[in-house]
């Protein structure tokens, strides 16, 4: 009975993170092309503005939370610091704030399944740092992986310059290079700030809603200035609008006469703590296998979405070349996840013992507290949603790619 509560819970977060990444990634690409009193709602800035508000209110539930004391105990035995300041998340706040930014921007300039398929490359660059600043080891498999997820990435972004379809309506060649530009540094900044947080906050208990939540509060107080200045700073190019770099007054104008802007505006607000949440609870929860298969299929109803939807310049059209290019992607996430095991040329040598490591880590590095709803061979299991510290990710962020992001759970 209890097995069947564990797995109906697991299925109900994939469930959940599934259709809520789903829905924020449509929407991010509406709400970039869609059109008020004949002005397009171009306002990246303002729009990212929204996800942290939405991470801020996770502090909220944080402090609501009547288990926190508690599992600081937890922590305290085992030796953790749990005191820690809300200056220690100004740095991975900021980076945060810069990497959803070059994302959003990137969505309005490429296609949204483009967009999602580049978000692969995560895997590739964190592997890349975790190896030079971490020093962690990986084997043949998973450098089989990382190059296909390269090649995979690759044919997506060709198939979208060499489109013979392609219509007026959809993106232009300059328009694809500020966007597939922005989306790859946007990616790299990821990489960079995971690094940061594993030095910064290792060895110290550190509820994941209040990380989320302090990291929303200050890319909040970061925005809001930057806001301020960017009404008065002229420009004339594709990041800008209505003569400035942001007009906040316009946005808020629009989202007022615009009934589905002002509701997807609330929704990705929303979405920008759920989907956090639900991302932390599915690494505790669900095997790789599970993780790698949300981001996947996230993917797929995006793309599948806008194959049949092509209001506002958004629709697509199915290339030969991109599909062929997803499947090589794929390939090599569940490669570098040991989800599929390649019995020839040594590349199953390390498979299993990548496995015991990688499960080790994420079990030594979690919080353990007592729990009788679920079964469990000791008296200690894993809650939902608390991992001990922002180290607890570092032990799975380079082996999915589903990461405790929203907007890799993301956007």
């Amino acid at each position: 009975m209890t097995q069947n509560i564990s797995a109906l819970k697991t299925n109900g977060i994939m469930g959940g993170l599934i259709i809520g990444s789903t829905i924020v990634g449509i929407l991010l690409k509406i709400i970039s092309r869609y059109t008020v009193d004949g002005k397009q709602f171009k306002h990246p800035y303002f729009i990212t503005m929204t996800f942290f508000l939405g991470e801020a209110l996770c502090l909220l539930f944080y402090h609501l939370d009547p288990r926190k004391n508690t599992e600081k105990e937890r922590a305290l035995s085992k030796g953790l610091r749990v005191n820690s300041s809300p200056f220690l998340f100004i740095i991975p706040a900021l980076l945060d704030a810069l990497r959803n930014l070059l994302f959003i921007i990137g969505v309005m300039f490429v296609p949204a399944s483009v967009s999602n398929m580049m978000g692969a490359l995560v895997v590739v660059l964190t592997t890349i740092l975790v190896r030079i600043f971490l020093k962690k080891k990986y084997h043949r498999h998973h450098l089989l992986g990382l190059i296909c997820i390269s090649v995979g990435v690759s044919f997506v972004v060709v198939a979208q310059f060499t489109n013979p379809s392609r219509s007026k309506d959809q993106h232009s060649h300059h328009e694809l290079i500020i966007g597939i530009t922005s989306i790859v540094i946007s990616v790299l900044i990821q990489a960079v700030q995971f690094i940061i947080e594993e030095k910064l906050l290792s060895n110290v208990y550190v509820s994941a809603r209040r990380i989320t939540g302090w990291e929303g509060i200050w890319g909040l107080l970061f925005f809001i200035i930057f806001l301020s200045i960017a009404q008065n700073v002229q420009c004339d190019n594709h990041l800008c609008h209505n003569g400035v770099l942001e007009d906040t007054v316009l946005a808020f104008t629009q989202a007022a006469h615009s009934p589905f802007i002002l509701i997807s505006l609330l929704l990705l607000a929303v979405f920008g703590c759920l989907l956090n949440t639900f991302g932390i609870m599915i690494t505790k929860f669900a095997s790789s296998a599970h993780r790698a298969t949300i981001s996947q299929v996230k993917v797929v109803l995006i793309w599948i979405f806008f194959l049949l939807y092509s209001g506002y310049g958004t629709g697509e059209d199915f290339l030969v070349l991109q599909f062929i290019g997803f499947i090589v992607l794929v390939s090599g996430v569940i490669i570098f996840n040991e989800i599929l095991e390649i019995p020839i040329l040594g590349l199953n040598r390390n498979t299993k013992k990548s496995k015991d490591l990688r499960d080790a880590s994420i079990t030594t590095k979690s919080v353990w507290m007592l729990n009788e709803d679920i079964s469990h061979d000791g008296d200690m299991t894993l809650v939902e949603s608390h991992p001990l510290s922002v180290d607890s990710k570092a032990s799975i962020y380079h082996n999915v790619l589903a990461s405790t992001r929203s907007y890799d759970t993301s956007i």
